[in-house]
């Protein structure tokens, strides 16, 4: 099962864990924390985005609304959207796709058992 190698944080660590996934990729993408984590739609930041929201629920398992909760109160269709994006550029943009991969095996090391 994806994650399986991740432990699953309690809820009291959750804010923490979240974070810290929010640290990595805005340091992988080159963005601000803040910027990560706010309401701008260009580009440059909704790409990074996608990547976080799509590594939390398949890490975290986290739902749409929770993860939304943790990114400037987005609804939960947004996260959505995201989620569908970054799984289609995971398998069309090998530049989106090395980005990824390089967040998750950071947020592994930082959170295995």
């Amino acid at each position: 099962m994806p994650g399986d190698h991740l432990k699953t944080p309690k809820q009291s660590d959750m804010t923490n864990t979240m974070e810290t996934l929010i640290e990595l990729t805005a340091q992988e993408f080159g963005v601000t924390q803040t910027a990560l984590k706010g309401q701008s739609r260009c580009q440059v930041l909704a790409i990074p985005r996608f990547a976080a929201w799509h590594i939390a629920w398949k890490h975290l398992g986290m739902t749409h609304k929770s993860i939304a909760l943790n990114f400037g109160k987005r609804h939960a269709s947004t996260i959505h959207y995201g989620y569908m994006q970054a799984h289609r550029l995971l398998q069309e943009n090998g530049t989106f796709a090395e980005h990824y991969h390089k967040i998750e095996r950071k947020f592994a090391q930082q959170t295995t058992v």
